[in-house]
């Protein structure tokens, strides 16, 4: 049963995570709006092939040409309908990565708030006074705190990957429908494919360099496609790429990974999908843990697999990183010490920079394959953890 007292604490606390959480996202969204303003106003590429493809038609009558093209341009209304449209579909599908992510400091911002408020209307010390212990006056905000780390993993495991399309999109691109650039990748016979462009509509990519390696035809192979169309199979040995216009246009033997369709075409047999193919470098941080585990089983040679395994321990461990945040910062609130509310806030800022800080530090030093995936995610814990006690030791009682 909640008594006045939890119900004004919580009221005071949902108050300050709110506003704060809003202004911080209008601020970044102002900030970044602007950043990216260009990319915002380009237009869809579809309307301007449509419309270039009518002002061919009609240039035969006269229209204005530049460079031997005709001038088309979008009229201030559709400039801005794009603009309004690319901005909404762009961000409101980042609002819960950005939830995730600064969801532990607003947590700590709205606890310093609250606690700050009290003491500056002079509420902090009857409590005191009559005997109410501080740690009675953090329950409530503790028990909120566990609610909101709990919609930080629901949010982490279910919403995100809803979004995680249009999270890999450019804020140029926020439709989904311009061409995208190809990585390199190997399949599981190490066969290499890297490709100039790609194009989702069409499940095709362009200017493609395949790789055979040795074990084939007894020595590497490249060949050159103009283009190359993704065909799912029924199977798994039915899956694989038509590869057009290529060069050299006949192979030296036959092999089961590879066959000719005619010369300069051929058939590639792999499991890399064209969504494989088009797979952007930071994939992973927006796919659920379930999902991303079952392709570290399945991909045994993909790239980027020690930055994966460390970036699964971090997620798992992050609710932990948010209660050492709280842990550090709201005690120092609520210390014996006589700093103002701005230097205490101030402190708590230091705190959570110098755990981001660490834990950038590790996840390089994973990428660099200098240190354990599952003992860089433990790191920033097990540096900061025991600085906890004492802090925790300096409240009021």
């Amino acid at each position: 049963m909640l008594t006045l007292l939890d119900r004004y604490l919580l009221k005071q606390f949902v108050f300050a995570y709110l506003a704060t959480f809003i202004s911080v996202l209008v601020m970044y969204m102002v900030i970044d709006v602007f950043a990216k303003f260009d990319e915002f106003t380009s237009p869809d590429p579809t309307k301007v092939a449509l419309k270039e493809q009518r002002a061919n038609e009609a240039s035969t009558t006269g229209m204005k040409m530049k460079r031997g093209k005709p001038v088309v341009e979008e009229s201030r209304s559709e400039q801005l309908a794009t603009f309004c449209r690319n901005v909404f579909s762009y961000y409101i599908h980042r609002i819960p990565v950005f939830f995730q992510r600064i969801n532990g400091i607003i947590l700590l911002l709205a606890g310093a708030f609250t606690l700050g408020w009290m003491d500056r209307q002079n509420e902090v010390m009857p409590f005191l006074a009559a005997g109410v212990p501080m740690r009675r006056l953090l329950m409530p905000i503790g028990g909120v705190v566990i609610v909101f780390l709990m919609l930080e993993v629901l949010d982490t495991e279910l919403v995100i990957p809803l979004c995680a399309d249009q999270l890999l999109r450019q804020a140029e691109d926020p439709m989904g429908k311009r061409p995208l650039l190809v990585p390199g990748t190997f399949d599981e016979r190490h066969i290499h494919i890297e490709a100039r462009v790609a194009y989702p509509h069409r499940q095709m990519i362009q200017h493609a360099k395949v790789t055979l390696p040795s074990e084939i035809f007894g020595s590497t192979i490249h060949i050159n496609s103009l283009e190359m169309f993704y065909q799912p199979g029924s199977g798994p040995a039915d899956h694989g790429w038509i590869m057009n216009g290529c060069t050299p246009e006949i192979l030296p033997g036959q092999h089961p990974a590879i066959h000719q369709m005619q010369p300069g075409q051929f058939f590639l047999h792999t499991e890399l999908s064209y969504k494989r193919i088009t797979r952007r470098p930071n994939w992973f941080l927006y796919h659920s843990t379930n999902t991303i585990l079952d392709i570290l089983e399945n991909e045994q040679g993909m790239s980027q697999r020690a930055m994966i395994i460390g970036h699964v321990h971090q997620r798992i461990l992050m609710p932990l990183y948010d209660l050492l945040l709280l842990l550090l910062g709201l005690p120092l609130m609520a210390s014996r010490s006589e700093w103002n509310i701005f230097v205490r806030v101030s402190w708590c800022l230091l705190i959570f920079t110098l755990i981001q800080s660490l834990g950038m530090a590790t996840a390089m030093m994973v990428k660099s394959e200098m240190i354990d995936p599952a003992l860089a995610a433990w790191l920033p814990l097990l540096v900061m953890g025991p600085l906890v006690p004492p802090v925790v030791v300096s409240m009021r009682t």
